[in-house]
């Protein structure tokens, strides 16, 4: 799985909602939703001395197989770390269910960000005045001030039925992200070393894009709790809260714009 496609796919997937902004609302208001935040994971430490474990009698691409079986078996993760996309930093971090729960924050570098949170039946988000300015371009600059003072840092909601909001939460789609992970037939077995998460058992694989290398927990079950690239493509993301529910609890802000009366964004059931 390469960190930087898997971001990339979340900030297009975002930015394709907006085209229900180019419309007219009225309003402003603030919120007191928690913020999300991005923390880049520690660099992880060799263990001195290695442990016996069923591991060392693994090759690497048997315990790839094993971490990829406990991964996308997952029924929610979250995933968190940044890349560098077209020589911009881009970060993400988003708790995601099979069930299509999400919550957390997509943003790049110049270009603003955006919170999202979605259940079965309802999407939000909020993407702050860099978001609206960078994903309406070409559009007049009168066009991008009206958008930017009516929607900018505020809620907006949408059904989760929508077109826009199907379209946004792609990000949120974790059987398309776990299906990142391809087979890693070529993997190279590496040692144990320590994560904050835990021990871990380091595999590198030689990818088209760059060196990738992927660290799989070593107590419980073998989900991959990290995975870098360097080379063409350069970033990190690491997997946490494995199998625990998303909060999906709605914003406390009241002053929630309705996106699917806004003119021009009627919701469009499927």
């Amino acid at each position: 799985m390469r960190p930087a496609r898997v971001t990339a796919t979340a900030a297009l997937a975002s930015a394709a909602l907006l085209g229900l902004t180019a419309c007219n609302g009225s309003g402003s208001g603030s919120d007191d939703a928690k913020p999300g935040k991005t923390n880049t994971p520690a660099a992880p430490s060799a263990s001195p001395s290695p442990s016996k474990h069923p591991f060392n009698d693994l090759s690497g691409p048997d315990i790839a197989q094993k971490a990829l079986t406990a991964t996308r078996a997952a029924t929610s993760l979250r995933v968190e770390g940044q890349v560098i996309e077209d020589g911009k930093p881009m970060s993400l971090d988003l708790a995601i269910s099979k069930a299509g729960d999400c919550a957390g924050t997509v943003s790049m570098q110049g270009q603003g960000s955006m919170k999202i949170i979605k259940d079965s039946k309802l999407l939000y988000f909020k993407a702050d005045k860099q978001f609206y300015r960078a994903s309406l371009k070409g559009e007049s600059e009168e066009t991008k001030q009206a958008v930017v003072k009516q929607l900018a840092d505020r809620w907006v909601k949408k059904t989760a039925t929508s077109t826009e909001a199907k379209e946004m939460a792609k990000v949120c789609d974790l059987d398309e992200l776990l299906d990142e992970f391809g087979s890693l037939p070529l993997a190279r077995k590496g040692q144990e070393t320590k994560l904050p998460a835990g021990p871990a058992w380091t595999l590198t694989n030689a990818g088209k894009d760059g060196d990738e290398t992927y660290w799989v927990a070593m107590e419980g079950e073998p989900y991959f709790l990290k995975t870098t690239v360097t080379g063409k493509e350069t970033g990190e993301i690491a997997f946490s809260e494995f199998n625990k529910p998303v909060n999906t609890q709605a914003p406390t802000d009241k002053d929630i714009v309705d996106g699917d009366k806004l003119e021009g964004g009627p919701s469009e059931k499927a």
